[in-house]
């Protein structure tokens, strides 16, 4: 994809999340990443690194979701009452401006909480909080 200087960037309006055969409509935050374990080799007679070697890749993940779509969620069957329950689905992730498209998927999605925080005074909409359990993230359609 090619740098565009001085042209509109992607914004939250810009992304379209679905899960679980439908599109997400009280979806506040997505957050997901990737990161690998790279561990430096050390040798007699040599202070620095000689090398690495490459370890596993970990995927983490948290959702912020209007506490309607957590409900919802929790009515389906798959979940019989309780999103940690769910089985495993996957969460598509699409950008889309100016004709160019950015898809990313996430594998094996499960939930790991079922969380609620209800705060006196506060006028604003209730947003539900939830770690996830990514088994996999294919980026850019890969």
């Amino acid at each position: 994809m090619d740098v565009f200087i001085n042209e509109e960037r992607f914004s939250a309006n810009d992304v379209e999340v679905a899960m679980a055969g439908r599109v997400l409509t009280g979806l506040r935050r997505l957050s997901y990443n990737g990161t690998q374990e790279v561990t430096g080799v050390k040798v007699v007679g040599n202070r620095k690194d000689a090398g690495y070697v490459a370890g596993n890749f970990n995927h983490e993940g948290s959702i912020t979701l209007l506490v309607e779509e957590v409900l919802g969620l929790q009515a389906t069957t798959a979940a019989r009452g309780d999103i940690r329950r769910m089985p495993a689905i996957d969460i598509t992730v699409v950008m889309f401006k100016g004709g160019v498209l950015i898809k990313d998927t996430l594998k094996a999605v499960k939930f790991l909480a079922n969380p609620r925080v209800f705060e006196n005074g506060n006028a604003n909409p209730i947003d539900v909080e939830i770690p996830l359990y990514i088994g996999d993230i294919k980026y850019f359609g890969s």
